[in-house]
């Protein structure tokens, strides 16, 4: 279907917008940001290469080419520079782009950025959590434990933290400390059937510690 899309597209029987939009119906992927970009290739406005960017980037996580994800760090970063050339204040962008940084040949460069946001900016919530995933990667799991909690002490609005503490702690081997964050996760969510689910599992976690 995507190719057939693509197809009508270059044939001038489909616009761009109608092409993004049926991309993005279909099942959103890079290809559709990849054709947002060129929509919006002349745009000044920083935020929209910032969203371009993070569309980008979140895709990476469901890629198991490391060319592909390659491809798509590098994406990113383009479209995160771009919203800091127009606009250098924009500290998200900043953060995302040594994000990319991190998981390219130059990590250091990527890690040095953070950490001059974080003297100037440390309670900045994006901050925080990039910084926890990183921790995690390196499996500084205290560290990562600690970055969540203050990120959740400045928004306790992000209730996907909730999960990620209780992977660490399952990773940590301590039970208990995951059935307590599964069990505030599953008590904030909004999705019963997804809720239901979480308590089955904790279930499964009890008989398991007992």
């Amino acid at each position: 279907l995507t190719d057939s899309l693509i197809q009508q597209y270059n044939k001038k029987k489909l616009s761009l917008d109608s092409l993004i939009v049926l991309l993005n119906k279909n099942k959103p992927s890079p290809i559709s940001t990849y054709y947002e970009e060129i929509k919006y290739l002349h745009s000044s406005i920083d935020t929209i290469w910032y969203y371009l960017g993070k569309s980008y980037y979140n895709h990476i996580g469901f890629i198991s080419s490391p060319s592909e994800a390659d491809a798509l760090i590098a994406s990113a970063a383009r479209c995160f520079s771009k919203a800091l050339s127009l606009n250098e204040k924009n500290t998200d962008a900043k953060i995302m782009l040594a994000s990319c940084y991190i998981q390219t040949q130059n990590p250091m460069l990527g890690v040095k950025m953070l950490k001059e946001i974080e003297k100037t900016d440390s309670n900045n919530i994006l901050l925080q959590m990039q910084l926890a995933e990183f921790s995690i990667r390196s499996n500084q799991l205290d560290k990562a434990i600690q970055r969540y909690t203050k990120a959740l002490q400045l928004d306790s609005n992000k209730i996907e933290i909730y999960a990620y503490l209780s992977e660490i702690y399952l990773q940590k081997k301590d039970t208990l400390q995951s059935i307590r964050f599964l069990r505030k996760f599953a008590a904030k969510i909004s999705d019963t059937a997804l809720s239901n689910s979480i308590y089955k599992y904790i279930e499964s976690l009890n008989k398991q510690y007992h």
